[in-house]
């Protein structure tokens, strides 16, 4: 039984990290543009209290092509986000795919899935470890 639960374990962790890698090593190789949220609508609420926010953010490409482009937050309020600016990664190939961020953060894959990653790994390296005596 043990061997099984630490094998599932390990294998959550490594798609855990497989995926926040894919992520981070795609929008790295996204062009950059400054963006401005002109709506911000009130989402869902999480657990703890915080609201998700759907955001439209509007950029210009580098060839001068001006996107709307809907993303998702989970910080602030309307009268805070609409008007901000942010960093806008977008595929140069599909320029509405895109990914939004407060001014100076990054993309890509987010530290929560390879905390969660790692905490699977570890947990499903331990039990086949005692599993294995």
């Amino acid at each position: 039984m043990g061997f099984w639960v630490g094998s599932i374990l390990l294998v959550v962790g490594l798609v855990f990290l497989l995926q926040a890698w894919r992520a981070g090593h795609a929008v790295r190789r996204w062009s950059q543009a400054k963006g401005t949220i002109r709506q911000a609508t009130q989402g869902r609420a999480t657990d703890d209290g915080r609201r998700w926010w759907d955001v439209l953010v509007t950029y210009r490409t580098d060839t001068g092509q001006e996107i709307e482009s809907w993303d998702q937050w989970i910080s602030g309020n309307a009268d805070t986000l609409t008007g901000q600016s942010v960093d806008v990664w977008y595929d140069p190939r599909n320029p509405e795919r895109s990914h939004t961020a407060v001014e100076g953060s990054s993309p890509g894959g987010s530290w929560m899935q390879y905390a969660f990653g790692l905490v699977f790994v570890a947990a499903g390296a331990g039990v086949l470890a005692w599993a294995l005596q």
